[in-house]
């Protein structure tokens, strides 16, 4: 009995001896995370999480009435026990009254599952209502809330015509309607050139109007003149900007042209400002008035019609 225990106690001094001898010739231990593996009377094991990826993914949602009332669908899906998940090319499908009928569906590049059941989209997100119009847009983050079934971003926006861009500092839409609140700064680059530089622009596609309109001071900028104005409407469909309230042309050689509701049509690779209202014509050689005016912006020439009256200098 007495030699078992002297051999026991030689046992737990050998060890021991051993384990400090490791500890000082190890000096990269101290560098290894112990918390995963050491416990005490008060605590559990502490383990490191891993996310866990699912390919394919898709999921169902029900309303009250125990109908289907959106698809989530995505090529794969991260979950963290730490943040929200991570959707690659989400896609959500949102029903009406029946699952025969889809309000819309949103297709994006990246999204984030956020606990309260929201998405975080981002990178290129596309938008088809249940009218089939498409709304293309990129962002850096476009929240989705499932409860208002709306899209909100905060940051900048590139809007997609069908053949003009527009960015913006941020956006809203209501997503059972056609229409979008391009909010903050606006700058339109259209495809038929020129620009339009205003604020706060509501973008209406129903029945596939494509029109463009804002309430704001506005700035036109065309390759040879510059137009100020109180506010104005854009019909995409064939690129007839209507420059609201009192509008002021500055040409390039440096004339003056005042007048309202001025008509900026630039089909067929031209570019003409009408207007049917009075028009205050400034020179460095003459002042000119009239009612109405046709004004060719490539050629430079204006054509007064009634009540013209003028003086040179």
């Amino acid at each position: 009995m007495f030699s078992k225990s002297i051999l026991g106690l030689t046992v737990v001094i050998l060890v021991g001896f051993l384990f400090f001898f490791f500890i000082g010739e190890s000096q990269d231990y101290k560098d290894i995370n112990v918390s995963a593996i050491v416990t005490n009377q008060n605590s559990e094991p502490q383990e490191e999480s891993f996310p866990d990826q699912i390919e394919n993914f898709s999921t169902q949602e029900f309303d009250k009435n125990y109908h289907l009332s959106r698809l989530i669908e995505a090529d794969s899906y991260i979950n963290y026990q730490d943040k929200p998940g991570l959707m690659k090319n989400p896609k959500v499908t949102s029903f009406g009254e029946t699952s025969d009928i889809v309000d819309y569906v949103i297709k994006a590049e990246e999204g984030l599952y956020l606990d309260s059941g929201d998405f975080l989209f981002t990178g290129s997100v596309n938008v088809q209502s249940r009218t089939g119009n498409k709304h293309i847009m990129k962002s850096n983050s476009i929240l989705y809330k499932k409860g208002s079934e709306e899209i909100i971003s905060r940051d900048k926006v590139t809007y997609f015509g069908q053949n003009d861009v527009m960015v913006s500092d941020g956006m809203h839409m209501s997503l059972r309607s056609d229409t979008i609140e391009m909010l903050g700064k606006i700058e339109i680059k259209r495809d038929a050139g020129g620009e339009i530089l205003s604020k706060d622009v509501t973008i209406d596609k129903t029945k596939n109007k494509n029109i463009y309109s804002s309430k704001e001071p506005t700035n036109y900028i065309s390759k040879n003149d510059s137009v100020e104005s109180e506010g104005f409407q854009y019909i995409e469909n064939d690129g007839t900007l209507t420059l609201h309230g009192n509008s002021r042309i500055t040409q390039n050689n440096g004339a003056i042209i005042d007048s309202t509701n001025l008509v900026v049509n630039s089909s067929s690779n031209q570019e003409r400002y009408k207007t049917d209202d009075y028009i205050f014509y400034q020179s460095q050689i003459s002042k000119i008035k009239s009612k109405g005016m046709d004004y060719d912006a490539k050629s430079q020439k204006v054509e007064l019609f009634n009540g013209v009256e003028g003086v040179y200098e």
